[in-house]
This record gives C-alpha cells, sequence and structure tokens, in this order.
C-alpha cells in the first residue's frame, strides 16, 4: 500500500527524509543512532513546518509525540468525536506543560510537597477531570503573569482570553468529575479545583471543594494513597480559615481528621523524618491555633491553648533531632523547606499570642519574634527570584507572615520591612495577593500611626539585595544593607530549636530594639479586619475593628474601608 504523506515519524518529516515507518521507532532514526520522536495520531495532520516550530517550543521531556498527544483517552462513547476535535497545538497542551514545569513544582518548592508536583500530574495523565483542573491551574497563572505585566492595571484581550480559558476548563474538570468514584482521584480532583476558584476569588466554591475533601477523610480516612494530598489539603485549609473574606465564611464541618496530621499521637513525641512530614505537622498547628474559639470545636474539648502549646513544643523538638539526624547542612537543596518551616514555626508562636486574652500590646513583646520572620521571608524571596520560581502557588507562602508582620507588630521599622517585601513580590498565593495585601497593611500603618494619606511611608529597599541564594553568596560584598541582612540570617539559622519555647520577651533581634521606639496607644491599633476583595475591579474593601482600649482586649469602633491597588 502507498505511503501517505506526512505519515512519517516526527524526526524523520523535520529532517525531510523518508521514513519506513516502522513501530514503535523507525529503522532510519535508529541505524543513524537519532532519537526518533514517534507518530502523531492519523487525525492531528500538520504541515512540516508546524510540526518543526511545535517541537522547537515544545519543553517536554520524552518523544515529541507524548507531548503532542498528552490529553487522557475519553471514554469509549466519546473517543471519537473528541479526537475529532483534538488539535495538537491546542493551547491546553502548553498550558499542562506550564503546569509541569512551573505551577506545580514551584508550589511544591516551598514546604517540600509532592503532591502538586508529582501525585497530581500522574492522576492528570489518566483521568481527564483532573487533566482539566490542571490545565485551569495554569491558565491562572498565565493570566496572572498578563496582569502582572499590564501596569496600567486594565485587562487586555489576552489577559480576557486566558481567563476564559481558565474558566472553561475549571467547568470541565467539574462535568466529567461527577463521574469518578476512586477516593484518590476524587481528593485530588477536589484539591485542584479548590485551588483554582480561590485563585479565581470564588471564594465559596474553593470552600465547597475543600468542605467536600474533609468530609471524605471523615468518612473514609487517610491511605497511604491518599497521604500526600491530605498534607496538602491542610496547608489548602489553612489558606481559607486564615482569609474570612466577609462573602464568604469558613465551614468549621469536619475539620478534625486534619487535627494531628503529621503530629503522631497526643502526648508523644514528634517524629519526624522529612521536610514534607513537619510541613504537616506544622500546618496541622497552625490550623488548630485558628480553630480555638470556635465552639464546634471546643464542644468536643479537642482543643486547648495548653495542648496545642505542648504539640508545637514536640514538633521543635522532633524538628532538631531530624536535622540533627540528617546532619543537615544549608544548601541550594533543602534551604527554601528549612528557611520555610522557621517562617511558619514564627507564624505559629504569633498566633499563640492571637488566642490569648489581652490587649494589642501584648504583640509588642514579640519584636524578636517578628524581625526574626522577616529576616526568613527575604531570604525566601531571594531564594525564589534567583531561582525563577512562579509568581503563583497553591498553598500558603510568604503572604500570610507579612501580613501577619506589617499588622500586628508596630515596630516602625519592621513592620515597613514586611511591607517592603510585600510590595516587592508581586505573587499570588491562593486567594492572598501580594498587592491587595500590601494595600491594606499600608492603610493600617497610616491609621495606626495618623499618617496622612499623602504622607510617604519611607518604606526601606535595596536594590542589590535580590538573587541571594545561599548563605556563602553575596550579591554586593560593598552593600551595607545586604551585609546586614546576610548576618541576620545567619544569626537567625543558628538559633537551637528548643530556644523557641522560651518566653517571647526573651526572643531578641541582635538589630532592633524598642528604645527610643515611640509605642502606639492601645486604642489607636487595629484589632483585626473583614475583608471583600474584588479581583476584578482590583479593589480591596471591607472593616477595620479598632481595639477597645481596655485592658482585657476586645473590639472598639469599625472603620470602613475601599482601596484600590
Amino acid at each position: 500500500m502507498a505511503r501517505q504523506p506526512g505519515s512519517g515519524c516526527i524526526t524523520c518529516r523535520i529532517r525531510r527524509v523518508k521514513c519506513d515507518e516502522a513501530r514503535p521507532r523507525c529503522r532510519r532514526c535508529h541505524s543513524a543512532k537519532r532519537a526518533c520522536d514517534g507518530y502523531l495520531p492519523h487525525d492531528a495532520p500538520l504541515s512540516r513546518r508546524a510540526l518543526a516550530a511545535a517541537v522547537k517550543g515544545m519543553s517536554s521531556l520524552g518523544p515529541a509525540s507524548r507531548a503532542l498527544s498528552q490529553v487522557p483517552d475519553a471514554s469509549p462513547s466519546q473517543s471519537q468525536s473528541q479526537s475529532q476535535q483534538r488539535s495538537p497545538l491546542s493551547s491546553e497542551f502548553m498550558l499542562f506543560d506550564l503546569f509541569r514545569l512551573s505551577t506545580g513544582p514551584s508550589t511544591a518548592s516551598f514546604m517540600g510537597s509532592p503532591f502538586w508536583g508529582r501525585d497530581l500530574l500522574q492522576l492528570a495523565h489518566s483521568e481527564r477531570a483532573i487533566w482539566h483542573a490542571t490545565v485551569a491551574l495554569a491558565a491562572l497563572q498565565r493570566r496572572f503573569e498578563l496582569e502582572a505585566g499590564n501596569r496600567n492595571g486594565n485587562e487586555d484581550a489576552d489577559t480576557s482570553l486566558i481567563g476564559r480559558d481558565a474558566e472553561m476548563h475549571y467547568m470541565r474538570a467539574i462535568t466529567l468529575g461527577r463521574q469518578l468514584r476512586d477516593l484518590a482521584k476524587v481528593l485530588a480532583l477536589s484539591l485542584a479545583l479548590g485551588a483554582a476558584a480561590d485563585v479565581m476569588g470564588r471564594l465559596a466554591e474553593s470552600h465547597l471543594h475543600i468542605m467536600a475533601a474533609r468530609r471524605m477523610l471523615t468518612q473514609q480516612g487517610t491511605t497511604e494513597e491518599t497521604l500526600h494530598a491530605t498534607k496538602a489539603l491542610a496547608g489548602l485549609d489553612l489558606e481559607a480559615m486564615s482569609y474570612g473574606d466577609i462573602t464568604a465564611p469558613y465551614q468549621y464541618e469536619d475539620t478534625v481528621p486534619l487535627r494531628r496530621l503529621g503530629l503522631g499521637r497526643e502526648g508523644v513525641n514528634c517524629r519526624i523524618d522529612s521536610y514534607e512530614d513537619a510541613s504537616a505537622g506544622l500546618m496541622s498547628l497552625a490550623r488548630s491555633m485558628q480553630l480555638l474559639g470556635n465552639e464546634q470545636v471546643l464542644i468536643t474539648g479537642d482543643l486547648t491553648p495548653g495542648s496545642i502549646q505542648h504539640d508545637l513544643l514536640a514538633w521543635e523538638n522532633g524538628m532538631a533531632q531530624f536535622e540533627a539526624r540528617q546532619a543537615v547542612r544549608f544548601s541550594r537543596n533543602n534551604l527554601l523547606p528549612a528557611l520555610s518551616l522557621r517562617l511558619y514555626d514564627g507564624l505559629v508562636r504569633s498566633f499563640v499570642l492571637v488566642s490569648q486574652p489581652g490587649p494589642e500590646t501584648k504583640f509588642d513583646a514579640a519584636l524578636g519574634l517578628f524581625a526574626r520572620m522577616v529576616v526568613l521571608a527575604r531570604a525566601i524571596l531571594q531564594r525564589m527570584t534567583a531561582g525563577s520560581v512562579a509568581p503563583l502557588a497553591l498553598e500558603p507562602g510568604l503572604i500570610i507572615p507579612l501580613f501577619v508582620v506589617g499588622s500586628k507588630c508596630r515596630h516602625p521599622r519592621v513592620r515597613r520591612r514586611a511591607l517592603g517585601l510585600l510590595q516587592q513580590m508581586n505573587r499570588q498565593e491562593g486567594v492572598w495577593r501580594s498587592d491587595a495585601i500590601a494595600t491594606a497593611v499600608a492603610q493600617i500603618i497610616r491609621i495606626e500611626e495618623q499618617l496622612a494619606d499623602d504622607v510617604p511611608l519611607g518604606i526601606p529597599h535595596c536594590p542589590a539585595c535580590v538573587g541571594q541564594t545561599t548563605l556563602s553568596d553575596s550579591v554586593d560584598g560593598s552593600c551595607p544593607v545586604s551585609r546586614q541582612y546576610d548576618q541576620e540570617l545567619k544569626d537567625t539559622l543558628s538559633v537551637p530549636w528548643e530556644t523557641w519555647s522560651r518566653p517571647l520577651s526573651e526572643i531578641t533581634s541582635s538589630s532592633e530594639s524598642w528604645d527610643g521606639v515611640p509605642v502606639i496607644p492601645e486604642l489607636c491599633r487595629v484589632v483585626g479586619f473583614a475583608p471583600m476583595l474584588s479581583t476584578k475591579k482590583r479593589r480591596f474593601a471591607g472593616k477595620f475593628l479598632m481595639s477597645s482600649g481596655h485592658l482585657q482586649g476586645g473590639v472598639g469602633s469599625v472603620k470602613e474601608f475601599s482601596i484600590c491597588y
């Protein structure tokens, strides 16, 4: 039978040589010791020029035919109609490639979780609903990158188009997901959809997906197959719990399954064997601190401030033993999770203060803790910048800790350093956007320090201090600010884990103190805020809750705000 035009292997077609079409690889490529890139489906004809352009821009590993044909097979009843419509050069293939190489690994790099960069990808290759969910997440990253590049704040045609693509794949994933029955697949899809809804600002929908995942764990428990997904769920749940949008309050049903994740049995020292184990335990502790004060949780007697602080001490001892067993030396491979865990340990310590009754001035004793958190956050941001980490993450990252420092630390230099990092990073972590949160923190500073809108905040900035990736790197040895930050980072990493169990007033900073610094009166302090975010209008609105001024704490007046970012 005569050979059809354009039916040879990809390699021979690009090289313009005759192909013998042997399977799985042609003998011509084999004899010439070339990598045979395989064959495209018959329903996907491409000109030689278009095929060469596609392969040149392809970043996937393995045969090009696999990368150009990687959508999971449709069900038998749909396969023919789907294959007739499929275009191997459609944007979803490249978006999946973006998720595989950027979105997933960047999220996983912060705390060392393999779910987003490995488990979800493996399921996406065999399940169409999960495939579309990952494509939606990659499209949302691309939309954020386009928005960041559009300095005038107006939505252009490309941004609008990729946003519609994200919504289309999100809805396809929901539709196809109704047919799933396998626990591991349903749980993974719920997490991916919850993360996508978070990024899109659909918080009510995100809560529904997260609640569905928690309900599955309540009914069926955690298995070895779902363990990584369960640990990722703890991070997503913390993000949903900590944001507290007025229009989508957090739902507290089925929160118990994540209570002791990564912590072991109550009253027993925490055994940690990896940074992933450590992050799961720390996220569980952060969630527990957020759950304090909720009647639905306290009725069970499962949570008390004393039990959580005991668990935190056990976790810190477990971290000390883990790093001692591993003889940890901070390097490019482990520095990011090591820094991140220390940052979130500080965050949990600050949550302990939030849970305690008393005035807002109680946070003034935590100056050393807040100063160290800023040092750690700055080092993490430097590593992310140097390592080209994606600007979109699906789990909590830098923004929540920096918001806590900026809003709860009343030392002018420390909180402005936190604000400067928020303004510099241009990131989105779930629903948390650095530009929106930076605007809110700046407003809190103006309210508490009674500054007019036209008074500059005096954000400290050092352009030379970008790109440092290890403790020994020096971006600019002549920069005194860079040298100071580098020394502060070394000092912070040298602090033993058991030091954090001391009273916060005993944790000091090598560079900051309250000497000569005016203290903000209790009545002028912001206790909390209830936000309402509109990403499309780039508007941040809500209410600032002011302190009552009483020694026992409490909320006094309420100040409404509406600001653009």
